[in-house]
């Protein structure tokens, strides 16, 4: 079974995870995605070796960062740097994770969401929540800011049990509509009941723009 490993730099702690569990783990042939947080300036020379060794045995890579700096050294042996706002690095992992290893509706595997992160580049991630899951859905683009050129879209859709297929499609066709008409959109649904009637929409819109930077 394919893993999902997560390298906290700032604490020193190396994970990984499939549906049936979050253990300790080094680098591994079973690997499909590894996802490097806690990027600081001074760590980030230690950050770039780590996504170089994974990058080179095969798997796909990125890395959570806030502002500019280092995102093109890191883009240089990752596929990807996911930008993080406001701390937010918990509530992206969530935003992943949530796909794999909750149940839902419209259920992912990790080779989904290494298909969107592959030569990702720039990922913008953003989320929203509302009543309405298109409004959900136009909070959470408006978030990431300019997607109009995004090459490919990870989506995940929360809610408590009581929704409609017919609705969680609003919520995709709103983002559809936000992108490039060729992006790849890859949505999953995630159910948490103390969700209420709520809706939370989140977005990682890949830029496909390594070479641009």
């Amino acid at each position: 079974m394919k893993e999902f490993r997560i390298i906290d730099m700032a604490g020193n702690k190396e994970h990984k995870f499939t549906p049936d569990s979050f253990r300790s783990s080094g680098f591994s042939e079973n690997s499909a995605l590894t996802i490097i947080t806690g990027i600081t300036e001074s760590n980030l020379k230690d950050a770039i070796t780590l996504a170089k060794s994974s990058h080179e045995s095969g798997i796909v890579t990125a890395g959570i960062m806030s502002g500019n700096e280092g995102i093109k050294s890191l883009l240089d042996v990752a596929d990807a740097v996911i930008i993080s706002r406001d701390n937010d690095e918990s509530e992206i992992l969530s935003g992943i994770s949530d796909l794999i290893i909750k149940m839902g509706f419209v259920n992912i595997d990790i080779e989904d969401i290494a298909e969107i992160l592959k030569d990702a580049g720039t990922v913008y991630y953003g989320t929203g929540t509302a009543e309405a899951p298109a409004t959900a859905a136009k909070k959470a683009a408006k978030m990431c800011g300019d997607i109009t050129n995004a090459k490919g879209i990870l989506l995940n859709i929360t809610t408590s049990t009581e929704i409609m297929l017919s609705e969680m499609s609003d919520a995709a066709h709103v983002i559809e509509m936000a992108t490039n008409p060729d992006a790849q959109i890859i949505w999953g649904h995630v159910i948490y009941e103390d969700m209420g009637e709520n809706v939370r929409v989140t977005i990682f819109a890949a830029m496909h723009d390594k070479g641009k930077l």
